[in-house]
Formats: structure tokens, C-alpha cells, sequence
């Protein structure tokens, strides 16, 4: 199953109206991809063993006529996907801050009645 963020940056209608049956289409992958699940030399590491352990991220599509998608494009996919991670990961991290200190402030005003 080929699958990763950067497929959505592939010019997939150009590569399926510019390609017919017989066609030679050649799908670059990275090293670690090629050991771990095509020629399963390296155990599949936690948590993509569980997650995604079917899926090969292509790195590269190309033909003889066209470059369907590029080691460039592939990367900046990977940056974009990465700075949102972040973003959602840090926004997630304040918004557990803000609540822990109102639950702290809680607790303080609860314990403040007791006494």
C-alpha cells in the first residue's frame, strides 16, 4: 500500500492521464523503507509496526516523459506536516497548563474554606 503525506503534492491527475497500461512508472523510496518492508532485513519499529506497518512512503514518481512528484516536494510536505504537529502539540500543552492552574486555584480556594 503506497501512502504518505506528500501523495497529496502529486500531480496524480497528470500521472494517470499522461500514463497507460504497459507504461514504466519508477517509485523512488528511502533506504530504511526498502530494508525494513520490502526486503524485511529490520524489524519495523514501534509504533508504525502497529499503525502502518503495510504502507511504503514514495519519495519520488517519475517517467521517462515527466516528474509526477519530487524529492523537493516530498520534503516540504514532510516540514508542513511537521510545523502543524507542533502547532496542535503546543496548543494542546497550553491549554493543559490553564487548566491545571485552575484546578490548582480550586483546590486552593477549597482547602482556604476548610481551614
Amino acid at each position: 500500500m503506497i501512502g504518505t503525506v506528500s501523495l497529496d503534492d502529486t500531480y496524480s491527475e497528470k500521472l494517470t492521464d499522461e500514463n497507460k497500461m504497459g507504461d514504466s512508472i519508477t517509485f523512488f523510496i528511502e533506504d530504511v523503507e526498502f530494508r525494513r518492508k520490502i526486503v524485511k532485513k529490520e524489524k519495523i519499529p514501534f509504533p508504525e509496526n502497529i499503525l502502518h506497518p503495510e504502507k511504503i512512503g514514495i519519495v519520488e514518481i517519475k517517467n521517462s516523459k515527466s516528474n509526477y512528484l519530487l524529492l523537493e516536494d516530498y520534503r516540504k510536505a514532510h516540514l508542513k506536516n511537521n510545523y502543524l504537529g507542533t502547532a496542535f502539540f503546543g496548543i494542546l500543552a497550553l491549554l493543559m497548563f490553564i487548566l491545571g492552574m485552575k484546578v490548582l486555584q480550586h483546590q486552593n480556594k477549597y482547602e482556604g474554606l476548610k481551614n
